[in-house]
């Protein structure tokens, strides 16, 4: 539950450092992307961006912050996502797929994509985050996408691993979840052991 608020936490405040143009490092800084396929052109313009500044999307800031309070009020994160599905669609487990009996949220933000175009095809992208993860740390990203008409979060996990240099997690987008962010709401979550 800590951990949960200091999430809570670390949100608002990457919002606040944002809003004030602070020019020390802040919680906003620790949230960058590095993207990389064998398909990108160098100048498409594409781009997946973690969105820290409210001004930017107020409507998907306060969804997503709406959610952390959610998970902030259930009784694990297990609970709080409920169905969750694979990149194919299948109905899997959090639990099994990191092999424990609980599960830690250490990120969660709003998450856009921009200028993607299926012909990129899968995408690699590794996430510089405040958690330092382990080299070969075995991770799941989970994308939510708000339903338009239920306004329900639809979660998807990808497997995500460890690089080891401070934080950073490696993941692969297949062009589903690509488009699925690009053509809506969507925020990412971290979960690991």
């Amino acid at each position: 539950m800590k951990k949960l608020i200091s999430l809570v936490l670390v949100f608002l405040f990457a919002l606040t450092t944002c809003a004030f143009a602070v020019p020390s490092k802040s919680t906003a800084d620790m949230a960058t992307v590095e993207v990389a396929g064998d398909n990108i052109p160098a100048d498409s313009g594409f781009a997946i961006t973690p969105v820290v500044d409210e001004t930017v999307n107020e409507a998907l800031v306060k969804t997503v912050q709406a959610e952390i309070a959610k998970l902030a009020e259930s009784a694990s994160a297990v609970e709080y996502f409920g169905e969750v599905k694979d990149a194919e669609g299948n109905v899997v487990s959090l639990t099994e797929l990191l092999g424990v009996d609980t599960v830690n949220v250490f990120e969660f933000m709003p998450l856009s994509v921009e200028n993607y175009d299926v012909a990129y095809g899968n995408v690699t992208a590794t996430f510089q985050f405040a958690t330092v993860y382990a080299q070969d740390e075995e991770v799941l990203v989970l994308v939510g996408v708000v339903n338009e008409e239920t306004e329900a979060v639809e979660w998807t996990v990808l497997n995500g691993v460890g690089t080891g240099a401070e934080g950073a997690v490696e993941v692969e987008f297949t062009p589903e979840v690509l488009e699925a962010i690009q053509g809506g709401e969507a925020m990412m979550a971290v979960v690991s052991k």
